[in-house]
C-alpha cells in the first residue's frame, strides 16, 4: 500500500515522473553502489593495487538486479548496516577468491555518498533538459503574445493594462535565473569522495590522492579538495535548488490558474 502520491501507481505522475522515480529507485540505488565499487576496483587495478583480473570479474558481476534482496534485507535487520548486506551478496555473485578485492580499503560513506552524487548527476540532466524545454516554450509565448492586451492586476483587482507577452517574459526571466543557478552549482555539487575510513587515505598511503582522482574520472565526477564525509552542504544545496525551482513553477502554475477565472 502506498503512503504518498509519489508511490501511487495511478496518481504518481501527477507529482513526479517515471524516469525520475527510476533514478532513485531501490535497484538503481544499489546499482550505483556497485558502479562505485567497480570504478574503485578498476582504478586500483590500473595502479597495481589489485590484480587486473579481479577488477574485470568485479565489473562483470556488478548487476544489482541479480542481488538477493531478501538476503540483503535480512543482513540489514541483523547488522543495522546499510552497505554490508549488498557487499555480502555481491561477493556471492562473484563466487571467486577475487571477491576479497571488492571495497578494498574503502569506507561505507565513500560508496554511499559518491553513489548519491551519481544519482543527483542523472537527475541533474533531466532537470536541465526539461527546464531548457520549458524556457523555449515560454520564449515562444513571449514572442507570440507580445502585443496581446490583458488586464493587469494589483492585489487581485484590475489595474493598468499589460500584455500577456509581458507577463510571460517575467516567467521567462525568473526561470532563466533558476537555470543559471543550477548551472553554476553543478561543479560544487557533482563531486564524489574516495578517502577511506575517517577520510585520511590511510588504506592506500601516498597513492590515495591518485586513486581518488582515477576513480572519480571513471565516474565522471569532480574531485574534492578534501574529505567531505561529514559535510552535507552539497546535498543541502541540491535540495535548495529543487525548492527554489519548485517555488517558481508553483507560482507560475497558481498564476495560470487565476488567469483562467472569468473576472
Amino acid at each position: 500500500m502506498s503512503v504518498h502520491f509519489i508511490d501511487n501507481t495511478v496518481f504518481g505522475d501527477s507529482v513526479g515522473t517515471a524516469d525520475m522515480r527510476q533514478i532513485f529507485s531501490e535497484v538503481s540505488t544499489f546499482q550505483r553502489w556497485l558502479d562505485v565499487e567497480v570504478a574503485l576496483a578498476r582504478a586500483q587495478a590500473s595502479m597495481g593495487m589489485i590484480p587486473p583480473e579481479a577488477a574485470e570479474i568485479i565489473a562483470a558481476k556488478a548487476d544489482a538486479s541479480l542481488l538477493d534482496l531478501e538476503a540483503v534485507k535480512a543482513s540489514g535487520k541483523r547488522t543495522g548496516h546499510s552497505l554490508l548486506g549488498v557487499l555480502g551478496e555481491f561477493r556471492k555473485l562473484i563466487a571467486h577468491d577475487h571477491g576479497r578485492y571488492v571495497h578494498f580499503g574503502a569506507t561505507t560513506q565513500d560508496i554511499l555518498d559518491t553513489a548519491t552524487v551519481l544519482s543527483i548527476k542523472a537527475a541533474y540532466t533531466l532537470v536541465l533538459n526539461r527546464l531548457d524545454g520549458v524556457l523555449r516554450l515560454i520564449a515562444d509565448v513571449v514572442d507570440k503574445h507580445a502585443a496581446t492586451v490583458m488586464v493587469g492586476r494589483t492585489h487581485g483587482g484590475h489595474a493598468l493594462p499589460i500584455t500577456f507577452g509581458f507577463k510571460a517574459a517575467i516567467w521567462l526571466s525568473e526561470l532563466s535565473r533558476q537555470l543559471e543557478r543550477w548551472q553554476q552549482a553543478r561543479e560544487r555539487i557533482l563531486v564524489g569522495n574516495m578517502t577511506g575510513a575517517v577520510g585520511t587515505f590511510a588504506p592506500w598511503g601516498d597513492q590515495g590522492f591518485e586513486l581518488q582522482e582515477k576513480t572519480m574520472a571513471l565516474l565522471g565526477l569532480g574531485v574534492p579538495e578534501t574529505c567531505w564525509h561529514s559535510s552535507r552542504d552539497r546535498i543541502a544545496e541540491t535540495m535548495l535548488l529543487c525548492a527554489m525551482l519548485a517555488a517558481t513553477c508553483a507560482r507560475i502554475g497558481n498564476e495560470l490558474y487565476n488567469l483562467c477565472k472569468p473576472a
